[in-house]
């Protein structure tokens, strides 16, 4: 590798890492908080495996590497951030390895790098703690591993690209169950190399032992803690079960939209929205007719999980298009960033010096192209960063008061609080809902907290009390913000 592609990968690592620190926005009090108890609780040792049949409790691939940063450096939103954080970056190297593999230059690792460093799902995403994000860099290692294994011709690099890729793959799964959504792909690539070529028998036995050893690990660690064997998959179903009965907006919109809409629309609509994917589906083209076989691959990964987000149903017994969140796509993002990179260097590429209007004509089309993905990108994360911090209101009222004072708010802002008070075992909020002014005690502390209120009546119609609006004339204000109020009463 050339000293000028090195001197670039580090400035765009560094870009891509400023950028992330950038678009930090703190806890959102959502999902990630269900993972921050948890490896909390791992952290000091009160972790219970198959205390309940929650999935999220299940995601020990995500939930041990951050119970260990607890450990060495306490509970802190940073800390929290860590790992989604550096494994975003590693994605940016990655995005630059699989360039140069598919594409065969160092134009196109570059570019496929600065893409994903700009990425407005990764920017956003990158210190968020979920799940998607390390279930899908583990997932994009196994496939590269996987592919790398089959273009080998020694037994030795075979199957250690094989042992190594299927551990990556079980490693995901173990990170998030949504994994298996891309087995199908993987299963039929290996099985068709393997056809052409019986040498890549070693791949699929290899691939297959390791995932199995990983899956056979976590079944023997159910069975001895709860006598299931299978306890993981039954707690897949039942999850699956409950989301039945959600009582949200969002899932009743869902419910309501027709399946033809969804499938021929609405899901389309919600897959290629962002400025990469546009250009993934012209580098498809591209690669139609050119019959390039790099790309085939990428082309083929990426249309397999199109068909699947879109096709795909969330039950077995009767078909119910899949729910198309924004960070359930995130798997996507890498082969739509190593497409879209392919095509970018194809235009910056000559063809000689007997062709040079086809040469000017291509670098034309190619800077432009270019300019519009990277200022659409940067404009997109450029409103995520202005966007500003979660959770303010709690962030604040953790320091004004203390675990132990008595505190009536909604039911989602004592959640926040808690991580911000350490999960201290004093700390005493009460849910408001239902209750009359008059039913609050004297010397007890009421916090509107407007911005979780209205995002709670948002989704899932939330009745908030009548003093929510029109609070009585003898309660003191503590604190007063924009989107909040903290009154005691007296």
């Amino acid at each position: 590798m050339k000293k000028i592609t090195i001197i670039f990968l580090i400035l765009i690592l560094c870009a891509g890492c400023l950028l992330r620190v950038l678009a930090f926005r703190g806890v959102v009090g959502s999902d990630d908080l269900t993972y921050a108890r948890l490896a909390y609780s791992i952290a000091n040792g009160t972790f219970q495996t198959g205390a309940d049949s929650d999935i999220s409790g299940m995601r020990v691939g995500l939930l041990f590497p951050v119970a260990l940063g607890i450990k060495i450096a306490g509970l802190t939103e940073w800390v929290l951030s860590a790992y989604p954080f550096l494994l975003s970056l590693a994605s940016i190297l990655l995005a630059f390895i699989a360039g140069r593999l598919f594409f065969f230059s160092d134009r196109a690792g570059l570019i496929a790098a600065a893409l994903m460093a700009i990425a407005p799902m990764d920017v956003s995403m990158a210190t968020m703690l979920q799940s998607d994000t390390p279930s899908a860099f583990l997932l994009n290692i196994g496939i590269l591993l996987i592919y790398v294994g089959a273009q080998r011709e020694l037994f030795r690099s075979k199957i250690m690209c094989a042992v190594l890729g299927g551990t990556a793959l079980g490693l995901s799964w173990l990170t998030r169950e949504s994994a298996v959504f891309i087995f199908p792909f993987i299963g039929c690539y290996i099985l068709w190399v393997s056809v052409r070529d019986r040498r890549n028998l070693t791949l699929l036995v290899g691939t297959a032992l390791a995932v199995m050893v990983i899956v056979a690990a976590e079944s023997v660690t159910y069975w001895h803690f709860t006598g299931d064997s299978l306890y993981r998959f039954h707690a897949i179903s039942k999850a699956a079960l409950k989301a039945w009965t959600f009582d949200t907006k969002v899932f009743h919109n869902n419910m309501d939209t027709s399946v033809w809409r969804r499938i021929l629309l609405t899901g389309p609509r919600k897959i290629f929205t962002s400025p990469i994917s546009i250009f993934a589906l012209m580098a498809i083209a591209y690669t139609l007719w050119t019959k390039r076989k790099g790309s085939g691959f990428v082309a083929l990964w990426f249309l397999s999980l199109v068909a699947l987000y879109n096709f795909g149903s969330t039950s077995l017994n009767h078909y119910l298009p899949l729910l198309l969140a924004e960070r359930y796509l995130y798997p996507l993002l890498f082969p739509t960033v190593i497409l879209a990179s392919g095509l970018l260097a194809v235009l910056f590429k000559g063809d000689g010096p007997d062709k040079r209007e086809l040469n000017r004509e291509r670098i034309f089309w190619g800077a432009s192209s270019a300019a519009l993905l990277f200022i659409g990108c940067l404009a997109i994360c450029y409103y995520t960063v202005q966007g500003g911090m979660n959770s303010q209101t709690e962030r604040v009222v953790s320091h004004i008061l203390t675990p132990a004072d008595p505190l009536y708010t909604d039911s989602r802002t004592p959640w926040v609080l808690e991580f911000f008070w350490h999960y201290n075992k004093a700390a005493h909020a009460h849910d408001f809902t239902g209750m009359r002014a008059e039913d609050i005690p004297t010397g007890s502390f009421v916090l509107i907290n407007k911005e979780r209120v209205e995002f709670l009546k948002s989704l899932y119609s939330y009745e908030p009390p009548q003093f929510y609006t029109s609070h009585p004339k003898s309660w003191i204000n503590k604190w007063h913000s924009e989107h909040a109020d903290l009154y005691q009463i007296e």
